[in-house]
């Protein structure tokens, strides 16, 4: 069987409940200067590392998911976006049904209006695919309150934390890694390229042109 992985960076990101909703992709302040902001008031570093709070580091990721049982090959695709919205058409492309997405969010809709008026973004990609007739497995990383997050969702889908995942038997048809400028401070652009690097060994493929989709920090 075949399946599509998606890994949203602020995975690995633990941030303050204060910090959550005061976010937006849509405005360029929080995609860079918000993190110089922060980062004169607070340690910014000790509450977001992920040597201590995330599941493992980002390099490691491909590595678990090998654990869990996925599969890599030569004709897995990768895809690469400063914004999650973007899954939704990446996802459209390929065959398999099932998602599975490792997040600190959900992304199935938080606004029914939003979705209703067909406004996609980073937290709705979701609702389009399961309407699509894809299935979306949320997997949370261990610091996160997941009831927190289910109880905002618009509509039910399946989710656990990453410790909770069964091992599977898929084959990864393609994977996509959302950046998340707005979610995740600068220091963890570095951490992203090397895990895309070691993707990139395991599916045999040349340095990815990143097309202006990943913002410069």
């Amino acid at each position: 069987m075949k399946c599509g992985i998606s890994i949203d960076m602020d995975f690995f990101c633990r941030e303050e409940s204060v910090w959550d909703w005061g976010h937006s992709e849509d405005k360029a302040i929080f995609l860079k200067e918000i993190w110089a902001i922060r980062g004169q008031t607070e340690d910014l570093k000790g509450m977001t590392d992920p040597k201590v709070y995330a599941d493992f580091l980002p390099k490691y990721m491909p590595m678990q998911l090998i654990r869990k049982g996925f599969k890599f090959n030569k004709n897995t695709k990768l895809g690469v976006s400063y914004t999650h919205k973007d899954a939704k058409e990446f996802f459209e492309g390929l065959k398999a049904e099932q998602i599975f997405n490792f997040d600190a969010h959900h992304d199935c809709g938080y606004i029914q209006a939003d979705v209703q008026r067909g406004k996609l973004d980073c937290g709705n990609w979701g609702w389009y695919l399961f309407n699509k007739g894809k299935n979306i497995k949320v997997i949370y990383p261990k610091w996160r309150n997941v009831e927190e997050d289910a109880n905002l969702a618009i509509r039910d889908f399946d989710g656990c934390k990453f410790g909770e995942l069964e091992k599977q038997k898929y084959t990864i048809e393609g994977i996509f890694i959302a950046q998340s400028p707005a979610w995740v401070p600068p220091y963890f652009d570095k951490m992203m390229v090397e895990m895309i690097n070691t993707i990139q060994i395991l599916c045999r493929k040349p340095n990815i042109d990143f097309g202006g989709k990943i913002v410069k920090r």
